[in-house]
């Protein structure tokens, strides 16, 4: 019997220091984890959402709104190159007459769709261009509809005879339907599709106007 109890004595006393050394290494452990994190705290970069400097932002393009006419206004928005202003007592030549007429032209239309007014149409156009134009413009009364229009021109004078001259137009159309009161959007945003348009003018009393129009399919 005491043989047996000085060996369980000893086995529990073999043990001991190894308990100790477990208990040390866990220390350090603790301790190297904890330095860690202070170490980490002081030498990282400090990553985080700070305030952006306060700055006053560019203007953006605002999204154009139309809005009812002025006098003297014109719906139509173009990116055209019209003949070159003429010095004061400056003649003007025939080819710069007839590109003056024709955007003439387009300013008095446009204005006419979007107002649905075909009153000064007379002074720009004649014959089947006015009759044409005063039919459209009763069809989109009647649909309770105007048109604001945006048409990109590329216009090339083929022909000028006498009193007589035609033109050629390559066009990029995105106009689109309108209130005719309000003159806001009837429908979404309109991707710009192509028009090839063929134009005759004529000079009547010294001035020359478009007397037709004729769509390229």
């Amino acid at each position: 019997m005491e043989e047996t109890t000085s060996s369980t004595s000893g086995g529990s006393d073999g043990r001991r220091p190894y308990g100790k050394v477990g208990l040390a290494l866990l220390g350090l452990v603790v301790a190297l984890v904890v330095a860690a994190f202070f170490l980490d705290r002081h030498l990282r970069p400090s990553v985080g959402i700070s305030a952006a400097p306060t700055s006053t932002p560019a203007p953006s393009k605002p999204t154009p709104r139309i809005a009812s006419p002025t006098a003297g206004a014109t719906a139509v928005t173009t990116s055209a190159t019209p003949a070159a202003t003429v010095a004061p007592g400056s003649t003007l030549t025939p080819r710069q007459q007839v590109e003056q007429a024709y955007y003439r032209y387009w300013r008095d239309y446009s204005q006419a769709l979007f107002t649905l007014d075909t009153s000064h149409m007379g002074d720009v156009a004649a014959g089947d261009e006015v009759k044409r134009v005063q039919a459209e413009v009763a069809d989109l009364r009647q649909r309770n509809r105007a048109v604001h229009v945006r048409v990109s021109h590329s216009a090339l004078i083929v022909t000028i005879k006498d009193d007589t001259a035609t033109l050629y137009d390559d066009q990029r159309d995105s106009s689109f339907l309108i209130n005719p009161v309000t003159k806001e959007p009837h429908n979404g945003s309109v991707q710009p599709y192509p028009e090839k348009d063929i134009y005759y003018l004529q000079k009547m009393n010294g001035t020359w106007k478009v007397v037709k129009s004729l769509r390229q399919r």
